[in-house]
């Protein structure tokens, strides 16, 4: 049976001569546990983790009073929210304290890594430009395969060697090329960062990408995307976000969120491209 403490307060009427009337407060002495009784580690790491879940005051006192019934509450029973709320409240200034400090330490780090980031960007640039492709010109606009005549096919574009020889090219063969330089550039880099890293940035420069999908634009304009890197290389940095640049800028280190879910690393990132051979 529980114990009860009476408080009475007296409420003096208007009328000079009539008697006071006594109101009688009952009041559970656990109403007032939340004063006097210490508070345990263990218990902070209860009503934290509830907090955390999203649980409001009334369903973490709820919750005390099922482990109360249940025989497995291992620190007082408390019944007031605004018990709760304080500690709440407790949580959320420290947890605020403990950001600004993280932040304050990591920011050198945070930097550097962004500095990195846009270095193996444009390091992802250059490589897709390999094998002459940083010379390429468009020597013909006629035709989307080039046209035949004399029974040739006549070439829209010209790359140029390490020995300064020129190379005609149909809008195939340079389209084969770049594939073969974005395989070796996701063998590098792997797929996730190339098409989860990269190619938002390259979808900065050209939004079609957005609509079409990487490859189909690929596919059908080769010299417009392989130009659109020629510059993002020169540039140094990439305009746009991807996930990395979200979490940096976040300044929210990985113990405290991952940078990526591991529901995000789907199999299509590690499939091949669907013009691969």
């Amino acid at each position: 049976m529980a114990v009860a403490t009476q408080l009475k307060l007296v409420l003096a009427e208007p009328q000079e001569d009539a008697p006071a009337k006594e109101h009688t407060i009952m009041l559970d002495r656990r109403e007032m546990a939340h004063t006097s009784e210490k508070i345990s580690p263990e218990e902070l790491r209860f009503i934290y983790k509830m907090v955390i879940d999203g649980h409001s005051d009334a369903d973490i006192l709820h919750e005390y009073a099922s482990l109360k019934d249940g025989g497995k509450l291992a620190f007082p029973l408390r019944t007031s929210e605004e018990f709760i709320g304080d500690r709440r409240q407790e949580m959320e200034v420290a947890v605020q304290i403990l950001k600004d400090g993280i932040q304050t330490l990591l920011q050198p780090l945070i930097s550097k890594q962004l500095e990195e980031h846009q270095t193996q960007l444009s390091e992802i640039s250059n490589m897709l430009l390999q094998n002459d492709l940083k010379t390429v010109e468009e020597v013909s606009s006629t035709g989307i395969y080039g046209l035949r005549k004399n029974g040739m096919f006549r070439y829209r574009y010209q790359i140029k060697d390490i020995h300064n020889k020129t190379i005609q090219l149909s809008r195939y063969q340079l389209f084969n090329i770049f594939r073969k330089n974005v395989e070796s550039a996701c063998q590098k880099y792997t797929q996730f960062v190339f098409y989860e890293c990269y190619i938002p940035h390259l979808k900065n420069e050209i939004p079609e990408i957005e609509e079409e999908g990487f490859w189909p634009q690929v596919e059908r304009q080769p010299y417009e995307v392989i130009t659109a890197i020629k510059e993002l290389s020169k540039l140094g940095t990439l305009g746009g976000v991807c996930p990395l640049c979200n979490d940096f800028e976040a300044k929210i280190p990985a113990f405290i969120r991952p940078i990526f879910e591991e529901e995000n690393k789907t199999a299509a990132y590690n499939a091949p491209s669907p013009f691969s051979t």
